[in-house]
């Protein structure tokens, strides 16, 4: 299911790549009959003839743009889907609220802080000490002179 989903969503962008191409393509060459008429402004003249140097680019720039534009009104068009379907995932009783930065010193005070702002609630929340990540230590690494584990050792201390 997912791998289809994928596939059309990409097949889809790429459609809508082809098309934009297409009519960015039909458009450069309308503007390229346009313009060399002896009414047209200087400023016009000279801003199609850069354009028309190079018209692949042109191409590819309005394609990229317009291609980016579609997944950002894509993404607003989904949103009010996609956060509901967040919604009925979640649990009832997920937390919502998170407290990052409680150092395991400060929990303690951090808990008799939460319980003295909401003496009513049953049960109090449950709380998760923060995770360490496991690096290796600096001496823990091998050791030769001028090598990148030498320059770094100073910034570790």
């Amino acid at each position: 299911r997912d791998v289809k989903l994928g596939l059309m969503t990409v097949g889809g962008f790429a459609a809508a790549t082809l098309f934009f191409a297409a009519i960015t393509w039909v458009l450069l060459k309308l503007l390229r009959q346009w313009v060399p008429s002896s009414a047209t402004p200087r400023w016009l003249l000279l801003a199609t003839r850069q354009v028309m140097a190079r018209p692949v680019y042109a191409v590819v720039q309005v394609s990229a743009l317009s291609v980016g534009l579609l997944a950002l009104v894509l993404l607003v068009l989904l949103r009010t889907d996609l956060i509901s379907s967040w919604r009925k995932a979640t649990p009832v009783n997920a937390p919502d609220r998170f407290v990052i930065n409680v150092q395991p010193d400060q929990t303690a005070a951090f808990q008799t802080a939460l319980t003295q702002a909401s003496p009513n609630r049953h049960p109090q929340p449950p709380s998760w000490p923060r995770i360490q990540p496991t690096a290796p230590r600096p001496s823990a690494l091998p050791f030769a002179p001028g090598s990148a584990i030498d320059l770094w050792r100073p910034t570790l201390a």
